[in-house]
């Protein structure tokens, strides 16, 4: 076990990938009594987001990072390409940033603007960006596309 999680080996002596389904299924489990419930079932529950996670040594971990990691050897943000949390196919997944995945959240891709977001009792459109894990309110609009301007203006300026 690594900072970032399980290593190689470990993972591949508790799970087979079925690349078909994008699923993982357990051949191992540590503790005996659910040794025989779990073997040969599909591994992991859904979260609250819909995506399927895994607990390994008391940590959840999110099914398809371990599934990169046991495609590619590392550890990684991973975006479903599809925006399906549930559709774990390597096919489906790709390395990016913690920015870059949350750009192809399904609300983006529904037509909503990045950075813009609706504040109905203001009656306002807000412009927000997350800069090393802090937030930073870059003001009220009158429409979506003035906060999304703010916000792609205020992107250009802090990455590299």
């Amino acid at each position: 076990m690594n900072a970032l999680g399980p290593n190689k080996a470990e993972l591949m002596g508790l799970f087979t990938y079925d690349r078909k389904r994008g699923v993982l299924i357990w051949k191992y489990h540590w503790r005996k009594e659910i040794f025989a419930r779990l073997v040969g079932k599909v591994a992991g529950t859904f979260d609250n987001y819909g995506y399927r996670i895994v607990r390994l040594n008391g940590r959840a971990h999110k099914i398809h990072r371990i599934i990169w990691f046991l495609e590619t050897g590392e550890w990684s943000e991973i975006d479903h390409i599809d925006g399906d949390p549930s559709n774990n196919k390597f096919s489906n997944l790709r390395a990016s940033t913690k920015r870059s995945n949350s750009h192809n959240r399904k609300r983006h891709r529904l037509g909503k603007l990045v950075g813009a977001t609706y504040r109905p009792k203001m009656k306002k459109w807000q412009s927000r960006i997350w800069v090393n894990g802090k937030s930073h309110n870059l003001g009220l609009f009158d429409s979506e596309l003035e906060a999304h301007t703010v916000y792609k203006k205020e992107l250009a300026s802090v990455e590299p």
